[in-house]
């Protein structure tokens, strides 16, 4: 159990419930605990120091490190901005070191005269949460190599690229915070607005920042004066940030005197290009997500999908919101047995329980977060209908959100799959229409994929999938899959609904031979649900390598 836990006000950082928290005894504390139901908890770092890091390069750094082993495992939560703090054990004197020289926001807190919000803490309508696996309840708090502390120490001393201001002038920022009193707030809150917003800092962090100001004013400004003085200088900057940042013009002549490379596959034959967006459709329960969890295992290890080339393994995000973990666990176990290969290293799965709304602004910087911490290269959206409220029959909403994935795609490289559901069948209406709502859903996919059931025999699962869009090249035919007991999918005969082995197997359970081509024509049509006639051809087909006549029977060729 992590102790002391300090009270906090909530859905608020600061300041504490109770004043003299530095000093204040367990028990003051949690009868103030009891005083406050349902506030944020802090955590008094008396005996701990937290990694708290406030920008994705210090995150970067802290992953880094804890990949090549230098940081041990240990307790572990994340931020409502998605960052991930790491606790561990203080050693004797060691003092907070802040962000300085490096230009790297990592803070090193410790000390009982500093804390940290823990789960389950909310700010900005966002919840701290334990990591799986890393919560206080399943590790214990670990101690801090002092190489890897010293390393820390001397990496955020390291001199960056700011430029040190010089010790005889006081920065005129530095005196803003020492409190101002009526008649300057307003223009002092307007001034670190506008250099909060112009650094590109977000609206909501810009918010928290001046709050914690507007605190040392004498008396504060209220909190509705302070969000108007916000919106205001957020509207300034999107306004100069319009005129600054006209787009470059590029003439015809200069596009062709250019040396333009197609971006690197990751399915071949134009199927899947590095930053593309790919649609998978179907109708509810063929499938859809088995083919796309066997696809991210296969995408992992560079393993081709179903003759189409995968050039190198790719690291793989998933988010899926229809399977518990338990039934994607089950999955995952049978389809690596089914490909032969150990474990799915490059497979990450986002929580089910994070939810993400694609028209979001807040949700999106999230979700960049991720893409950025994780470094994935392809990530899965299952399905596409539970991460957005908009209507689908909407063409110019959800070309907009589908664009955020676009756009995300430029920010981070990250390629897309997306799941989709196909509507109810409508009379006149082609195959490649059979996804649900807006064509601008159609035109947002570089790649479209349907998934379709197909009749087979007992115990035989067939799927045709068919390109229905290949924009980056040739058009495909469409693809027979048989899904074994493994939920892998193989290819049959192209176009076949009979394959050789039902064939084989139909004659192996009539004893091993039939009375006449006809008999066996019969029951292959039975089983597998086609004409007389497609049985027949498929009989023809498989006399070639795989059955034989004698004396007007037909055996199995030895």
């Amino acid at each position: 159990m992590l102790t002391p836990v300090i009270p906090i006000a909530s859905g608020k950082k600061g300041p504490p419930y109770v004043k003299d928290w530095p000093h204040a005894s367990l028990e003051a504390l949690e009868e103030a605990m009891e005083k406050y139901p349902g506030c944020n908890l802090a955590l008094r770092l008396d005996r701990y120091l937290a990694l708290d890091p406030d920008d994705q390069e210090a995150a970067r750094f802290l992953v880094k490190l804890e990949r090549e082993g230098k940081l041990p495992p240990t307790v572990a939560w994340e931020t409502w901005r998605g960052m991930i703090i790491r606790l561990y054990r203080r050693p004797d004197g060691l003092e907070p070191v802040k962000p300085n020289c490096s230009g790297m926001k990592l803070e090193i807190r410790t000390s009982p005269g500093q804390y940290v919000l823990i789960p389950d803490s909310i700010v900005n309508g966002k919840k701290y949460r334990w990591l799986p696996d890393v919560g206080p309840a399943d590790i214990d708090v670990a101690e801090l190599p002092e190489a890897t502390l010293s390393f820390i120490k001397g990496t955020l001393a390291r001199p960056g690229e700011t430029k040190p201001v010089a010790s005889s002038t006081a920065s005129p920022w530095a005196e803003l915070w020492q409190g101002l009193p009526k008649g300057s707030r307003n223009d002092a809150a307007a001034k670190l607005a506008g250099r909060l917003l112009g650094r590109g800092i977000t609206g909501d962090e810009a918010l928290e920042i001046l709050r914690a100001w507007n605190a040392n004013n004498h008396p504060p400004l209220a909190e509705a004066e302070l969000v108007r003085t916000l919106q205001s200088i957020a509207k300034a900057e999107a306004r100069k940030g319009k005129k600054d940042d006209a787009p470059t013009v590029l003439t015809a002549t200069q596009l062709l005197a250019r040396t333009l490379q197609r971006p690197p596959e990751i399915i071949g034959e134009g199927i899947f290009p590095e930053g593309a967006g790919m649609l998978v459709t179907g109708e509810s329960g063929v499938g859809k997500s088995l083919l796309t969890l066997e696809m991210a295992v296969r995408l992992s290890h560079g393993i081709e999908l179903w003759g189409l080339e995968v050039p190198r393994p790719r690291r793989i995000l998933m988010v899926q919101s229809e399977n518990p973990l338990h039934s994607v666990q089950f999955r995952l176990r049978r389809i690596l047995v089914g490909l032969e290969v150990q474990g799915a290293p490059n497979v990450m799965l986002v929580d089910p329980a994070f939810r993400i709304d694609l028209a979001n602004r807040k949700s999106l910087q999230d979700l960049k977060n991720i893409l950025e911490n994780s470094r994935a290269e392809v990530m899965i959206l299952d399905p596409l209908s539970s991460y957005h409220r908009t209507n689908e029959n909407d063409n110019v909403a959800m070309r907009g959100l589908l664009d955020n994935l676009t756009h995300l795609s430029r920010l981070t490289g990250c390629a897309w799959i997306v799941v989709h559901h196909h509507g109810k069948p409508q009379d006149g209406t082609r195959d490649i229409w059979q996804y649900r709502g807006a064509s601008s859903i159609r035109d947002w996919a570089d790649t479209m994929i349907a998934l379709l059931n197909k009749k087979g025999m007992d115990k035989q699962i067939l799927r045709l999938m068919r390109f229905d869009k290949i924009r980056n090249g040739p058009d495909r035919t469409a693809i027979l899959l048989d899904r074994n007991q493994n939920f892998i999918h193989w290819p049959t005969q192209e176009d076949v609904l009979v394959p050789h082995t039902l064939v084989v197997a139909t004659l192996e359970d009539m004893g091993g031979e039939a009375k006449s081509q006809r008999a066996l024509s019969e029951e292959i049509s039975k089983r597998a649900g086609c004409s007389l006639s497609t049985a027949r051809r498929a009989v023809e087909n498989a006399m070639k390598t795989w059955i034989v006549l004698k004396g007007g029977k037909v055996l199995i060729k030895q």
